[in-house]
């Protein structure tokens, strides 16, 4: 039996949201299960450059603490590495050494 990638019965992103601003969902229990799925799907496809596991269980515990920033809030999303992420090496997509982590997060993150 092939390997089904997509979960056509997990929430949209949107209802996540919603769930996360009312009281539903903890971002912190989110993330854990991302990673979770992570780990099942993605040694097949290859899909991930560079996972922060622990960065991305700090960020969700100060967005389970923080006030409401946005349509995102406390959903885990993924960033491309096109993109710079303060602190991570931006290799947009090359297997060339980057010289140093990233000093600051690309607008697009910080949105």
């Amino acid at each position: 039996m092939q390997q089904r990638w997509v979960d056509l019965d997990a929430p949209t992103v949107t209802a996540l949201a919603a769930d996360v601003r009312a009281g539903r969902a903890d971002p912190v229990e989110l993330v854990e299960r991302a990673l979770a799925r992570l780990a099942a799907c993605d040694g097949d496809l290859a899909a991930f450059v560079h996972v922060d596991a622990d960065g991305a269980r700090r960020e969700a515990e100060q967005r389970h603490r923080a006030r409401d920033r946005g349509p995102l809030h406390g959903v885990p999303v993924a960033v491309k590495d096109l993109f710079d992420v303060a602190g991570q090496l931006t290799r947009a997509g090359s297997r060339l050494p980057v010289p140093a982590p990233a000093l600051r997060d690309a607008v697009a993150v910080q949105r």
